[in-house]
């Protein structure tokens, strides 16, 4: 259907998915702790991470997607050491993502977040203590954006 916008990728017929819905897969999923399996984590999010690599994760999906490994992350923290750094590079991934320039090379990727998607993303990479300096002086500059926005107009 219609929804996040995400580029469909993949081959002919069946085997194409949007990243929007597998975001969505992935977000129940891990809200039911399914994925602790991590062959199932894996298939699910490597075409995700695939997505996000070359930019073609939205703002919506980075912020949801992320807002779902840091749920898993703070669920289960005894869980296996493999599990929590699969999850752990998956957030580098996304923090990645966000910081990507678009094709015309101007907009950072960030730029184009909504206040509700960059209060989810700081959100969740706060729950779990992520830090990047790189990552937080834009979201700094983001956050400024929006606030002088709010109070000018």
């Amino acid at each position: 259907g219609k929804g996040g916008g995400g580029k469909v990728f993949g081959g002919e017929g069946s085997r194409q998915f949007n990243p929007t819905d597998l975001v969505k897969i992935a977000h129940a999923l891990m809200g039911r702790a399914l994925l602790l399996d991590l062959d199932l984590l894996d298939v699910v999010a490597t075409p995700v991470m695939a997505a996000a690599a070359v930019g073609t994760l939205g703002p919506r999906d980075i912020a949801d997607f992320t807002w779902a490994v840091t749920r898993l992350i703070q669920a289960h923290p005894r869980a296996p050491r493999s599990l929590l750094d699969r999850l752990y590079e998956m957030l580098r991934g996304l923090c990645a993502a966000a910081i990507l320039p678009q094709r015309d090379g101007e907009v950072v990727l960030m730029d184009r977040f909504n206040s509700r998607d960059l209060a989810q993303f700081i959100h969740s990479l706060a729950r779990v203590g992520y830090d990047d300096v790189a990552l937080f002086s834009l979201l700094q500059h983001r956050i400024r954006a929006f606030c002088t926005a709010a109070t000018t107009t």
